[in-house]
């Protein structure tokens, strides 16, 4: 059979839409919202009807409301009762309420003083950790800013003052001669290096090096009688350089490890000064609470007493003190 599918024709074009196009092209009119009249511009904003309509949901809510409290006062049994009545009252638009069991006042007293017993057994311990922790620090240093100490010496900084007893003293007097360390050693506040012990470390160090050298030469004369002195000198020269190298690998280790310990040793000191400064404020509130507590005792006690309040200037209170009245006793 012949094939057929050259033959067929395509589809028929649907005719182009050119209205809307055409439509596009037309200027229509802005519609804009409508605006008060000049002669009603007194009346504000013309309301439209969806702030209409808001306004009026809320009348409607207003008057549901009203229509069923009237609704309960209408249907109300006269002869309703019921015993919180006699324990609530309206006083000034504001309900009140009385409270279920009023306690003594001696209970009251005895339970102030409970808690008076056990503000002075917390301010007692906080004073007891607060003695323990300044015995083992020595106070002195950048940590006396932290707790804000009073300094007394120059530029804010502590001094030391040192008692002599005649002036031919005072004149030659010598700072470094009493402490017995060196000038460099004076700006220390603490763990001053004495001339003894520095004197002891240097000699060690000195005899150490002494030793070392020593070695050396003995080994580079043993070498000078032999034949090959040259080729057997530079060896030996070469053992005692790598001989002395783990001295000094030591040594570095050494001091690394002891700036490690340092820095150790003072972040735990910041964190001993830093947990006594929260517990020197802490113990701070609890005289206040403990005077607030004792006061309040006082005022309960019998007597008249008299309220003076202290003002500044700007009229805020300052101070609150209570007096007593004299009373004669037997």
């Amino acid at each position: 059979a012949p094939d057929r599918r050259r033959f067929q024709t395509p589809p028929p074009r649907s005719p182009r839409r050119t209205m809307s196009s055409l439509r596009n092209l037309i200027r229509r009119r802005i519609h804009k919202e409508r605006a008060q009249p000049k002669h009603r511009e007194r009346m504000g904003l013309l309301e439209k009807k969806k702030d209409y309509k808001l306004r009026a949901i809320d009348f409607h809510r207003k008057q549901d409301t009203l229509h069923k409290l009237r609704q309960k006062a209408a249907f109300r049994n006269p002869d309703e009762f019921y015993f919180n009545m006699h324990n609530s009252h309206t006083k000034d638009g504001v309900h009140l309420k009385k409270r279920g069991k009023q306690r003594f006042k001696k209970e009251i007293m005895d339970a102030n003083t409970q808690d008076l017993n056990y503000l002075t057994m917390k301010r007692q311990q906080e004073q007891k950790r607060i003695e323990n922790l300044q015995s083992s620090l020595h106070m002195i240093g950048d940590e006396a800013d932290i707790l804000q100490q009073p300094l007394n010496g120059e530029n804010g900084q502590p001094s030391h003052t040192i008692f002599v007893d005649r002036k031919e003293d005072l004149e030659t007097f010598d700072a470094s001669t009493h402490f017995d360390t060196d000038k460099d050693h004076l700006k220390s506040r603490h763990n001053r290096v004495r001339r003894k012990k520095a004197k002891r470390k240097k000699e060690a160090t000195h005899h150490t090096s002494h030793g070392l050298e020593n070695g050396t030469s003995s080994t580079a004369n043993g070498v000078d009688g032999h034949n090959h002195a040259h080729q057997n000198g530079h060896q030996n020269g070469d053992a005692g350089s790598e001989a002395s190298e783990p001295k000094t690998e030591k040594e570095k280790l050494q001091k690394i490890k002891a700036e490690r310990v340092k820095r150790k040793q003072s972040r735990k000191r910041a964190r001993m000064y830093k947990e006594l400064s929260e517990r020197m404020e802490r113990k701070q509130k609890l005289d206040d609470m403990v005077q607030d507590a004792q006061t309040q005792r006082h005022l309960m006690g019998k007597g008249k007493v008299r309220k003076i309040v202290k003002t500044d200037e700007w009229g805020e209170v300052t101070k609150t003190q209570f007096k007593w009245s004299q009373k004669r006793k037997k």
